[in-house]
């Protein structure tokens, strides 16, 4: 796992790396502990299960062969002398290597209490959510296509996949939405798509308002352009960073042109601080719809 966290229960997630370990420990002699070579052994805690990983190759050569050294986590099985292990937390945690699955193989598992927990976590963190899939897709996400998109993922019964964990939620909510109309809806300031849409689209142009619109000459179409979302190609890399592509296209004539395409790396760590840290909006007037569709 590329991620962890330095104590028990509600805290900070981290990406593993040299400088965050040394930032959150302060090289504690509680996180370095000797393994059975004699050779230090550096420790944090998973950020699903709250058991001991070991994070590997923190302070070695980062490069050998002229290829840089992958810094990583894991879970730490065997007898430790950092902390305890509970094997039943580990069988169950998406992060185990053996649940890291990826959104397009479709894998679902059973657990009928995980499932309600993410459910949950949707409900009561719903503009969290909302705010953090507008930061993904550079557009200010409107409460009806938030809506849309969460009836989809109930639709798909997205809370079952083996893939899913706190982290990466928002992006399999995208990851399961359908193609979906972003006429009218705001872009977000500075945002690539803007220009995109500008130098590339027949059919529709960026107010100066920041709003999607469909160009005049087009309005009166007994058949009218769209212009859609398309997320796909959900992936692992070899440092177990996830990603998946991010695509807009305008669609007339049922011809699709493409607008714009990126990579989106997964921001993980910034979205379990976004959920265990930042204050709930007391004002979030979608909650409610939320909770009618998930529960």
């Amino acid at each position: 796992m590329d991620i962890c966290k330095f104590e028990k229960g509600l805290s900070k997630i981290y990406k593993v790396n040299r400088n965050n370990f040394e930032e959150a420990t302060n090289k504690d002699k509680n996180y370095i502990k000797l393994d059975k070579k004699g050779k230090n052994q550096y420790y944090g805690y998973c950020p699903e299960c709250d058991n001991p990983i070991v994070l590997v190759n923190l302070f070695v050569t980062q490069e050998k062969n002229g290829k840089p050294i992958i810094v990583y986590g894991k879970h730490s099985v065997e007898k430790n002398s950092f902390d305890s292990f509970d094997s039943l937390k580990y069988e169950r945690c998406p992060l185990r290597n053996k649940n890291r699955i990826s959104f397009s193989a479709g894998e679902k598992h059973t657990d009928d209490e995980l499932a309600e927990k993410i459910k949950d976590t949707i409900i009561n963190n719903a503009c969290k959510i909302k705010y953090f899939i507008s930061k993904i897709m550079g557009i200010e996400v409107s409460p009806k296509l938030f809506i849309l998109l969460i009836k989809e993922f109930h639709k798909s019964q997205g809370y079952y996949y083996k893939g899913l964990t706190k982290g990466n939620l928002p992006y399999l909510i995208l990851y399961l939405s359908h193609q979906k109309s972003i006429e009218w809806q705001y872009i977000k300031k500075g945002c690539r798509e803007r220009k995109e849409i500008e130098e590339k689209s027949k059919y529709f142009i960026v107010a100066k308002n920041r709003q999607i619109l469909l160009k005049e000459n087009y309005k009166n179409e007994l058949s009218k352009p769209s212009i859609v979302t398309v997320f796909k190609d959900h992936s692992y890399n070899t440092n177990n960073e996830q990603s998946f592509i991010y695509q807009v296209f305008e669609k007339f004539n049922k011809k699709e042109y493409l607008l714009y395409g990126q990579k989106i790396d997964f921001d993980i760590s910034y979205f379990y601080n976004l959920l265990n840290f930042e204050a709930k909006d007391k004002k979030c007037e979608i909650e409610e719809e939320v909770r009618k569709i998930l529960k």
